[in-house]
């Protein structure tokens, strides 16, 4: 018999498999003008972000206790920009760009990592790589895991955070947003390096922080900081956002999910 064969969420890309028949993506991260050179499969394109969010299940959600605060997470007060990416989606572009941030801003503001496996040794090679870029290595703190119930009211903590752009965060910019947390991406040209960009776009929060190019990147990220009222009102509107846009009504992506299937199965 015939079994009709798909890809989805694991692999950020073309399997480059003839055996796949299809790949479920959306319209944000899978550009119509690029699909025949990069797909291999049949796309089934989902209205809004392919990737799931089910944070409203979350036992203890961020929408029902204080923000977390920068000694909550073990460091001192400050203003904090912060990327949840791991290290491997790092790049001297970014880091570049993430300099110039902070170059513009107040010396007040830090930049925060998470401590993920192998932190010890990219620690001071980042801290290096910052002061090649003449900003003080002081300025570059990292933050300890949380344990699974408390990881995204941890990220509260954070003022703006920093997407990567080799490739884009995925789950880890929906838990920025959950966690009311203004976050700036930049649409890359391929699948892996537009996730951010379609959850800003699903969380309809794109107007006030997708970037169009590095340099607008550099300067929305730093307006955050300079201006305190402007920063308030886009975790504002974030905040009302998270319960009323498609990125976190997991009822209504199940029902998109499913009937993409069912159209698939009858095409096949």
């Amino acid at each position: 018999a015939h079994v009709l064969k798909l890809t989805f969420c694991g692999w950020p890309q073309t399997t480059g498999a003839p055996f796949i028949q299809h790949m479920v993506a959306d319209k944000v991260v899978a550009q119509a003008e690029h699909s025949a050179r990069e797909f291999n499969e049949k796309l089934l394109l989902l209205p809004e972000s392919y990737l799931p969010a089910d944070h409203g299940n979350m036992v203890g959600s961020v929408l029902t206790r204080e923000r977390a605060t920068s000694e909550d997470a073990g460091h001192a007060a400050s203003f904090a920009f912060g990327s949840l990416s791991s290290f491997q989606k790092l790049d001297a572009t970014i880091f570049d760009v993430w300099a110039n941030i902070l170059r513009s801003s107040s010396r007040r503001s830090v930049l925060r990592l998470m401590r993920y496996a192998l932190h010890d040794i990219a620690e001071p090679k980042l801290r290096q790589e910052l002061a090649a870029r003449g900003i003080h290595p002081s300025r570059l703190e990292t933050t300890k895991l949380a344990p699974w119930l408390d990881h995204t009211w941890q990220k509260t903590h954070l003022d703006v955070m920093l997407d990567t752009i080799v490739k884009s965060g995925h789950s880890v910019v929906q838990d920025g947003l959950w966690a009311q947390v203004p976050t700036v991406s930049l649409a890359g040209n391929r699948m892996e390096a537009r996730a951010g960009a379609t959850a800003l776009r699903a969380a309809r929060v794109s107007t006030y922080t997708e970037a169009l190019s590095l340099k607008d990147y550099e300067v929305l990220a730093a307006s955050l900081e300079r201006e305190p009222a402007k920063l308030r009102s886009v975790r504002a509107v974030l905040k009302h956002r998270l319960t009323v846009a498609p990125l976190f009504d997991c009822k209504r992506w199940a029902r998109t999910f499913a009937n993409a299937l069912h159209a698939a199965y009858e095409a096949f």
